[in-house]
């Protein structure tokens, strides 16, 4: 690549882009880890493994050329680096890129676990996800750290990533002896574990959204043909559309982002060389992944806004057009009111009453009730505890933990539905 408008070019579209990914990354890292009630769901500890992935994949791409030895300024401008610059910049990018495919894969397979097959919380917890952070993280760091003893990691380019030298020299794998002088067989080691990841993140990722999608859509189908009034199914029938767009958009950054630079590195290994426009577009789109992927993240909280505004804008041209007319309640009433009710029911649900003179009723002790043995009654309050050894331990554990977030993920969901019903 000789002329220096596009060596420029290139540089600097990666840097803008993966500055970008840098910045968005870290917020969404910095809100899950300062959030207890985020740090303890499953989903959002995923979603930080994704960020992180994406962030240190991220800062090896910022530094581009910085750290390709000096020597291949002659090929790429700004090259100032070294041979320990180069191995830590493909170092990180092999476990970035591999990483983020993982993690994106595995907030598929929750998708799948929570909605289509209803599993609670605690179980994804404990059974689901130590297997998937345990497997991300082997097929990230195991083989970045094999190649890096290797001694795989030359300049490709803009940075410094898996190649062989001379560029076309014959692999031992293929020819059963090499003429390569550093990085024998790294095209066999490129489609092991960096191109096979990749195309298991691509297509599992998308068949698990669509049968997710498919899920929620048969669930609202139902609910319209058992339902009595109008109201409610035109509201849920809008609940697979959102998740429709959230997983669109999701899968388009996933193929769209690493399309362009899963090309580039093809021609690079196959041919010697690479495109210069193939290169280009993937300067400006590659490093852009975690920006995009902050973007969907946040997304819904923007619709939310911009329903809350439209709402308060016909509460205000209501009230002054017509004062007499009756103005419907605003989204802060109705989540109160809906917290209030749900708190009700839970308490509903976790208390049994009983007659006074009756000592032999079964219920639980609410927290504000004095604590009783098992067995024993309370006299003022007419409760009875249930006896340990009437109730089955795991399965009374299991119930009482998934009924906190069955209530949680209702409370949500109602949330939406009564904003969007005005």
């Amino acid at each position: 690549m000789s002329d220096p408008w596009k060596q420029k070019w290139i540089v600097i579209s990666f840097k803008i882009g993966s500055f970008l990914s840098i910045i968005s990354t870290a917020y969404v890292m910095f809100e899950v880890a300062s959030n207890q009630k985020k740090r303890s769901r499953t989903y959002f500890r995923l979603l930080f493994g994704l960020s992180l992935m994406e962030f240190l994949e991220s800062i090896a791409i910022f530094c581009g050329p910085w750290c390709t030895p000096e020597w291949w300024s002659a090929k790429m401008w700004s090259a100032s680096g070294n041979e320990a610059t180069c191995q830590a910049q493909g170092f990180l990018t092999q476990i970035g890129s591999v990483g983020s495919f993982m993690y994106s894969l595995c907030l598929a397979v929750y998708y799948i676990l929570a909605i289509r097959n209803n599993v609670v919380e605690r179980k994804i917890r404990k059974n689901s996800e130590p297997w998937m952070h345990a497997t991300t993280l082997l097929m990230s760091f195991v083989p970045s750290i094999a190649f890096l003893a290797s001694d795989f990691y030359r300049p490709m380019g803009t940075i410094c990533y898996m190649g062989k030298t001379p560029p076309k020299c014959k692999e031992s794998y293929k020819f059963g002896y090499t003429t390569c002088t550093q990085g024998d067989n790294t095209t066999l080691f490129y489609y092991i574990f960096r191109a096979t990841p990749a195309g298991a993140a691509y297509f599992t990722t998308a068949l698990c959204l669509i049968l997710v999608w498919w899920k929620i859509r048969a669930q609202e189908k139902r609910n319209v043909r058992y339902s009595v009034g109008q109201t409610t199914p035109l509201v849920d029938r809008k609940l697979s559309k959102r998740f429709a767009v959230q997983a669109s958009l999701f899968i388009v950054v996933l193929y769209f982002c690493n399309i362009w630079s899963i090309i580039n590195y093809n021609l690079k290994m196959w041919t010697g060389k690479g495109n210069i426009y193939v290169s280009m577009t993937a300067s400006l789109i590659k490093p852009l992944e975690g920006f995009f992927n902050t973007m969907i993240y946040l997304r819904p909280r923007w619709v939310n806004s911009r329903k809350e505004a439209a709402t308060c804008r016909r509460k205000n041209n209501t009230s002054l057009t017509d004062p007499d007319a009756s103005v419907p309640p605003s989204s802060l009433s109705l989540r109160r009111a809906l917290s209030r009710s749900l708190r009700n029911l839970m308490a509903g649900a976790h208390n049994v009453t009983g007659s006074d003179d009756d000592d032999d009723n079964v219920g639980t002790v609410v927290d504000d009730v004095p604590e009783t043995k098992p067995g024993e009654s309370n006299g003022d309050m007419g409760i009875t505890t249930v006896p340990e050894d009437l109730v089955d331990g795991e399965e009374a554990e299991e119930e009482s933990m998934a009924m906190p977030e069955r209530f949680e993920i209702l409370q949500d969901a109602q949330e939406q539905t009564e904003l969007e019903a005005y």
